[in-house]
């Protein structure tokens, strides 16, 4: 920890390095959410940092309403004020400052708070193919883009299994049950034909049971 460089480890309050478990390294490089620097960059509040991270995450592949206790939230976040009062309202005044430069649905009720599904803060695979998809169909097609359309069909791609995750592979060999048991982890991964198929796969496999609260 570079703050911590010149202390005395003898008699200082930390040591200055700090050990993460294997098992949290390996979610960090097979599960990673990505954030836009820009945005935490005009972020002033450290709570309102903490929000950011946490409203990316919930949203990240996130097809309908999620709803979490105050008390759930008190207990993640942590916080100086003992008092569950205070850390509403800090909150709250958090999440004002993140949608000023991250619109986000979230509702802020007396006992609970609901996050929708809304777009990531960095767009998603999905989310930039349906936006080439969307373009490439509003485009004035010619005739080389024509005469390309069909080899999709036999084209490695991200396709989306709409509330689960993504696989990369071809309309041709896409088998939804398969994506499925893959993504949720029901089937070994030295057996699974999604895995086998790329090893972009691989780093998803039972990306559904190890999703984080």
């Amino acid at each position: 920890i570079d703050w911590l460089r010149n202390e005395p480890q003898s008699h200082g309050l930390f040591e200055n390095w700090v050990q993460l478990s294997q098992r949290y390294v390996d979610m960090l490089r097979d599960h990673p959410v990505p954030v836009d620097l820009k945005v935490i960059a005009r972020l002033r509040k450290p709570m309102a940092i903490d929000v950011y991270w946490w409203l990316t995450k919930r949203v990240y592949n996130l097809h309908e309403p999620v709803t979490i206790t105050w008390q759930q939230l008190y207990r993640q976040f942590g916080s100086d004020t003992k008092e569950l009062w205070k850390f509403k309202q800090n909150f709250k005044d958090a999440v004002a400052e993140v949608v000023e430069v991250y619109p986000c649905r979230i509702t802020l009720g007396p006992q609970r708070v609901t996050v929708f599904p809304n777009r990531t803060s960095v767009p998603t695979v999905a989310q930039a193919r349906a936006v080439e998809r969307r373009r490439r169909r509003e485009a004035p097609a010619r005739p080389a883009e024509r005469r390309e359309s069909p080899r999709e069909d036999v084209e490695a791609r991200w396709i989306e299994v709409r509330g689960w995750g993504n696989v990369w592979m071809t309309s041709e060999l896409f088998d939804v049950g398969q994506a499925r048991a893959h993504l949720e982890g029901a089937v070994d991964p030295v057996s699974c034909p999604v895995c086998a198929y790329d090893e972009r796969n691989r780093a998803l496999h039972g990306y559904m049971q190890e999703s984080l609260f």
